[in-house]
């Protein structure tokens, strides 16, 4: 079976350096932990600068130096190669458009990260895929996966989705490795 991995909020801590450019943009300090909703713009700002920070999300990686992304965890190399192996195949499946291809691939190189297919998928639902098996830190894919019950997600633990609670084919993880255990 195949496991479908998301990039930002899993492997990658893109929202560190986006938040570091939207403090700039709103003139004070937006922390990751001061975020505990998906689509957090929408509440807080105006839908001017709104749009500017979905701009950011939505392009990171060609905003970005893929280098300035650090992992959320250290050791990917040895985990995705184990996650890989427990699941048979593992895909790298985000919302990121197809132009950002290429600056994704350079930082799954950089920090060795194990997989076999990257899918740019853009505003497609990601519960409509064929996978069985997620990991994700998308609240929203919690509520679209709830009407498949053949469907499983690993929800990687963010401030975002902290109010998900588990459930039968929803799992809460801290750290990769849980999925492992």
């Amino acid at each position: 079976m195949t496991l479908a991995c998301d990039l930002d909020g899993v492997l990658a801590n893109l929202h560190t350096v986006i938040l570091q450019d939207v403090s700039l943009l709103v003139g004070r300090a937006v922390t990751l932990n001061a975020i505990t909703e998906f689509n957090w713009w929408t509440q807080h700002f105006d839908e001017d600068v709104g749009r500017k920070i979905l701009d950011r999300y939505i392009h990171a990686w060609d905003y970005y130096d893929p280098d300035a992304i650090e992992p959320y965890e250290r050791d990917l190399a040895t985990i995705t190669f184990e996650l890989r192996e427990c699941f048979d195949d593992l895909d790298i499946v985000t919302a990121h458009p197809e132009s950002c291809r290429d600056r994704i691939q350079k930082w799954l190189c950089r920090w060795d990260v194990n997989y076999d297919r990257l899918f740019l998928v853009g505003n497609t639902d990601k519960a409509t895929l064929d996978y069985y098996d997620y990991i994700d830190d998308n609240p929203l894919l919690a509520e679209s996966l709830k009407r498949d019950p053949t469907k499983e997600l690993y929800l990687y633990d963010q401030p975002w989705n902290r109010m998900v609670r588990p459930r039968r084919g929803l799992t809460r993880i801290r750290h990769l490795r849980e999925i492992l255990l």
